[in-house]
């Protein structure tokens, strides 16, 4: 029971935190979430701070577990499946991003945990450029691409799509946050790459895009 309590604790602090942001919320807000006392929520957790810090290792477990599942297929599928874990993932703690500064300055150990995360994620993106490219699907960095670019314009859109969503005021639609990443990818296709991709992907964003 103790176990299952700091899960529910732990849960309702995530959904608050992307709700309101980690500096608005209350222990009696999250207590109430959960539906327990403050007596109670303190017995498990003592400060708002314990409660941060588990928030974000479970956060970091997330995160790592999207990271393990690079490139375990040889087409584009890979990514496609990775950008739908990535989507749900920023969906969840969208507080990652805009609340970065906050937790750089109180919590310089988590901060110290995130980079390295966050720099893997960007290194993977290139990583899986580069692969294409020797499998003959994207076309060769001499014909005027510089993937290291668009490496770090496929980072931008995936970390940046729900920051971007609430600050336009629009939904965070999935189908339009694949189409958004595939389409800064389709122009560097080879006939080949082309011909993946209507095959493998064009089907995946079209049923998306009718749900």
């Amino acid at each position: 029971m103790s176990n299952e309590t700091k899960k529910r604790i732990i849960d309702a602090a995530t959904h608050l935190f992307g709700t309101h942001g980690l500096a608005n919320v209350r222990l009696q807000q999250v207590a109430a979430a959960c539906g327990i006392s403050v007596g109670n929520l303190a017995y498990h957790f003592r400060t708002k701070d314990l409660i941060v810090k588990a928030v974000y290792e479970q956060l970091f477990q997330d995160f790592s577990r999207i990271l393990s599942k690079h490139l375990q297929q040889r087409s584009f599928l890979d990514l496609e499946q990775q950008l739908d874990q990535y989507f749900d993932f920023f969906q969840q703690y969208p507080f990652f991003i805009a609340d970065l500064s906050e937790i750089t300055r109180d919590f310089p150990e988590l901060q110290g945990k995130s980079r390295p995360l966050v720099q893997k994620m960007y290194l993977q993106i290139k990583s899986r450029l580069d692969f294409d490219l020797r499998r003959g699907v994207l076309l060769p960095s001499e014909a005027s691409i510089n993937y290291d670019t668009l490496a770090h314009s496929i980072w931008s859109t995936i970390v940046f799509w729900s920051q971007q969503a609430v600050l336009r005021n629009v939904p965070s639609q999935k189908a339009f946050f694949h189409e958004t990443i595939w389409k800064q990818i389709t122009p560097c296709l080879t006939s080949t790459g082309q011909a993946e991709f209507r095959k493998l992907i064009q089907p995946h964003i079209t049923t998306s895009k009718e749900r």
